[in-house]
This record gives structure tokens, C-alpha cells and sequence, in this order.
């Protein structure tokens, strides 16, 4: 049987936390699915944790996660795909709750919860993704979309090291795509010293270049 939902997982270097990540996946309640890890030249256990979890792996030197997105969209063979980093957690009911709020939208986030580990700092890229407990959240980990809707607003831009996701989904909003999502929080962030968005500097660089292309892209219209 087809699966309905394409989980796509990009890793690097994530084996502290990737087999729970894994697991809050597999867990998911009344939506079949199909798990596609994309291992990005990681030098740790990764690889092999996620051999236990999954028949479905693509190995690629490393490139970035928007770079692993996109080859898992290109492997991906259910109508909607979902995204998973590898150190988040999805609460078991996320997907089927966010499959019923895609009836009048064209995508689905969800709202977060921070759980911060030990070596956890506050840093300022926090609160510019959202990170208040509750909060819906315009993240990879939250996204719920028909594939179809990649062919409208294109693939992660791999030019982006760490906001990729940001640019998607500002382009998502220049084509004026409908999201919605569920009441409930559906998903945990963990906060820890190796989230790859605590590069503040490069983060507020490619932040602004975020802005800059939106704007450009406005002014064409």
C-alpha cells in the first residue's frame, strides 16, 4: 500500500538524539508513512542508528540540510511530505491532526514547545524563530505539504547553510499559499549547543539576504 505521508529526516552528525527523533516518527497514530533518512557525510553513529529505524536511506557527501531536503523530495513517493529534524520530536497525533487542518490549506505547520538540554544557551535566533511555549512555528519540523505545492514555490534554496527553511517559507508566502495548523502543540524543539542556527553571524547574514531577495522579488511582481 502507498504510503501517505513521506517523512524525510536529514542527518548529520546526529547521534545523540536521532533514534528518539526517529521513533517520534514511527510512533505517529493512524497515518501510514514512509521514513527516508538522508545521511549528509556524517563521521558519527548516524548512519547505523538509522539503520534500525529504516530501509530508506540516501547517503550524500555533506551539502547542507536544504541540499537534504531536497534529495529526499526527490525520492519521496507519497502525495504529502513531512519534515523531521534530527534532534526534534513529534508528538504521536501531529500528522493526522495536521492532514485534517490541510483541507482548506495548502500547507500545515504546528505549534512548538522548547525543551532545552543541558548545554543549552539562550541565544538570539530563539526568538526570531518563534521559540515561546505554544507558539505555531514556521520550521521544517512543523511542515506538513503536498508535493505538488514544491512545484509552485521550488525546492530548498542550498545557497542558505542554515536558513534555507526561512527563504522556502518566505516564498511560500509571496505565492500566497493558505496554511493552517491544529490547535494542539504537536512539537518539541530541543535546544542544545549544537542546533546549527546558534552560528548567530552567519545566521543574521543570511537573514538579511532572506530579506533582500523577498523584497527584489516583490518589486518584480
Amino acid at each position: 500500500m502507498k504510503p501517505q505521508i513521506s517523512v524525510i529526516v536529514p542527518v548529520y552528525n546526529g547521534e545523540k538524539y536521532l533514534a528518539q527523533t526517529l521513533e517520534s516518527a514511527l510512533i505517529q497514530t493512524e497515518v501510514s508513512i514512509e521514513l527516508v533518512v538522508v545521511d549528509d557525510g556524517s563521521s558519527d553513529q548516524s548512519l547505523e542508528i538509522a539503520k534500525a529505524y529504516t530501509k530508506i536511506i540516501l547517503s550524500q557527501t555533506n551539502q547542507g540540510p536544504g541540499a537534504a531536503r531536497n534529495s529526499g523530495i526527490a525520492h519521496a513517493g507519497a502525495e504529502f511530505i513531512a519534515f523531521l529534524d534530527q534532534d526534534d520530536l513529534w508528538h504521536p497525533d501531529k500528522l493526522v491532526l495536521q492532514l485534517e487542518s490541510l483541507k482548506n490549506a495548502d500547507y500545515a505547520i504546528c505549534k512548538t514547545i522548547a525543551q532545552l538540554e543541558s548545554d543549552a544557551q539562550a541565544f538570539g535566533h530563539l526568538i526570531r524563530q518563534g521559540y515561546l511555549e505554544g507558539a505555531a512555528a514556521f520550521l521544517p519540523s512543523a511542515l506538513l505539504v503536498r508535493k505538488t505545492v514544491f512545484q509552485q514555490v521550488g525546492l530548498f534554496n542550498t545557497s542558505f547553510i542554515s536558513n534555507s527553511d526561512v527563504d522556502w517559507f518566505a516564498r511560500a508566502n509571496f505565492h500566497q499559499l493558505r496554511f493552517a495548523y491544529p490547535e494542539q502543540v504537536l512539537l518539541t524543539k530541543r535546544i542544545h549547543r549544537q542546533n546549527q542556527g546558534h552560528e548567530a553571524k552567519l545566521s543574521t547574514r543570511e537573514l538579511l539576504w532572506v530579506l533582500q531577495l523577498n523584497l527584489a522579488r516583490r518589486r518584480q511582481a
